[in-house]
């Protein structure tokens, strides 16, 4: 008899999104918590992201490196360098994204230098050939493909996609004087 109504209760329970986990039977029936939030489907994604932290190590950053110009303070300069560089790739490496970190770390020089050459490369100088022929273009262009590196890292890299736990479910059984009690929780 226990087993037909186990068996009832399974068969008339709807047909869950995802493969559920199944938790051992309990003996007694007890509350079913509920999850961490009702209003998402099985179906959606979570989207989190630490994009400001990421802008916030930035910003620091460069904070440190124009506190250590206007001091002339070239260890604050460098260490602003440092922290812009390696910074962020810390932060990724802290939320446990081990390849967002080597992303990071390697996109960073890589825009900067590869803007401040398309900044030379379009830096008309004209008759000038001095030392300093290009250097406005250059800084330009470093800016830009730093700015860009760093809006790339905060709006993408450091997005993360999870989906809500899978239903589980809690078969139950609890016999007393008087008779049982068949039950079935579970988190949805």
């Amino acid at each position: 008899m226990l087993a037909a109504l186990s068996t009832l209760v399974f068969i008339a329970s709807p047909a869950p999104a995802t493969v559920p986990e199944f938790a051992p039977p309990s003996m007694t029936m007890s509350s079913i918590a509920p999850t961490d939030d009702p209003a998402v489907d099985a179906d959606d994604d979570i989207d989190r992201g630490y994009g400001m932290q990421i802008l916030a190590v930035d910003a620091a950053g460069i904070a440190m490196m124009i506190a250590g110009g206007s001091g002339e303070s070239e260890q604050l300069m460098v260490a602003g360098m440092l922290v812009m560089g390696f910074g962020p790739g810390v932060v990724h490496a802290a939320h446990d994204r081990g390849g967002e970190a080597l992303a990071s770390v390697l996109i960073r020089p890589g825009a900067t230098l590869g803007g401040a050459y398309l900044g030379v490369a379009m830096e008309n100088c004209g008759d000038q050939s001095g030392e300093f022929c290009g250097l406005g273009g250059a800084l330009l262009g470093g800016v830009v493909g730093y700015g860009a590196a760093a809006i790339f890292d905060a709006a993408y890299l450091a997005r993360t996609k999870k989906t809500p736990r899978a239903a589980r479910f809690t078969p139950s059984v609890a016999a007393s004087s008087s008779g049982f009690q068949v039950g079935l929780g579970g988190s949805f």
